[in-house]
């Protein structure tokens, strides 16, 4: 026994199942740029909310010109 060493945790304990996850092409299909995908699509998604409410308080100021324009 090893005594005062705790065993190493791996998440993957055994070499032979990731030997046959690796030969039975496991996730190859799934793209790793995930990350940066989210991330266009957040910025996409601010660039929309930016320009949705960009667009509201134009059509804000139209209409409240086109009513002041009425007196």
């Amino acid at each position: 026994m090893m005594e005062g060493r705790m065993p190493q945790r791996t998440h993957v304990s055994s070499p032979q199942f990731v030997s046959f996850l690796q030969q039975s092409g496991f996730r190859e299909r799934i793209d790793p740029d995930h990350y940066e995908r989210k991330m266009r699509r957040r910025r996409l998604a601010a660039y929309t909310f930016v320009l949705i409410v960009l667009a509201a308080f134009g059509w804000v100021m139209i209409e409240s010109a086109q009513a002041l324009s009425l007196f």
